[in-house]
């Protein structure tokens, strides 16, 4: 199974989000990036939950990783 890596990002994409996209892209990734759902836990549940995944949020320096269960 070939992992599917999707960014979720701001509309209008922040320069942060922005140079994450490009640092997956520039170790030779291709990530999706939606614009749409980053704030919709109703999408996470109905989209992501029924599937393996791991989602993870980077603030600062660091990375903290959570399921759909843990979203707020």
């Amino acid at each position: 199974m070939i992992p599917v890596i999707t960014v979720f990002v701001s509309h209008p994409i922040k320069n942060t989000e922005n140079e994450l996209v490009k640092r997956f892209v520039n170790l030779g990734y291709a990530p999706l990036v939606d614009a749409t759902h980053k704030n919709s836990h109703t999408w996470f549940v109905n989209n992501v939950q029924p599937t393996d995944h791991k989602l993870f949020t980077f603030e600062n320096q660091n990375v903290y990783f959570y399921e759909t269960n843990d979203l707020h």
